[in-house]
């Protein structure tokens, strides 16, 4: 893994292990890994000097667990909404621990969270910063962190 994918992992632990008690591990995905899970993407756009977007792609399984932890449920009690509010949090939570890296004011939008998807997403007018896959068991999540470019 790069030196800014390892910083990503490293962020991304930090809110992991506030919610989960563990770790999460590096991960480099198959190539069909979007072919054999299905995703929740989450993003936040962060405004100030300069315009970035963090997206997190979370795999079914791993967003119904963040969900059960954050509302002290079991997975089979969860609804849809409760689900789409954890992911959203979440990438909140990632997003506020970059926040916290960048130097001048900046703002975090409101989340927006995806259905559930099985293909991958392609995000134009961006430069990718950072990249990080991680794996909890065999459940996989992504995060990115743009650059958006300036129009």
């Amino acid at each position: 893994m790069n030196p800014s994918g390892e910083f990503m992992l490293g962020l991304l632990n930090n809110v992991w292990s506030s919610l989960m008690d563990e770790q999460l591990r590096s991960h480099i995905p198959s190539e069909d890994v979007f072919e054999n899970h299905s995703f929740r993407t989450a993003c936040v756009s962060i405004s100030g000097p300069e315009q970035y977007a963090v997206f997190i792609d979370c795999s079914e399984q791993l967003v119904a667990r963040i969900a059960a932890s954050m509302f002290e449920t079991s997975i089979e009690e969860l609804n849809n909404d409760e689900i789409v509010d954890a992911l959203g949090e979440f990438v909140n939570m990632v997003a506020g621990e970059i926040e916290g890296t960048l130097i001048g004011n900046f703002s975090i939008s409101i989340p927006v969270v995806s259905k559930s998807r099985k293909h991958k997403l392609d995000i134009p007018s961006s430069h990718i910063l950072m990249d990080c896959w991680a794996i909890d068991d065999s459940a996989p999540v992504r995060a990115l962190f743009l650059l958006m470019e300036q129009r």
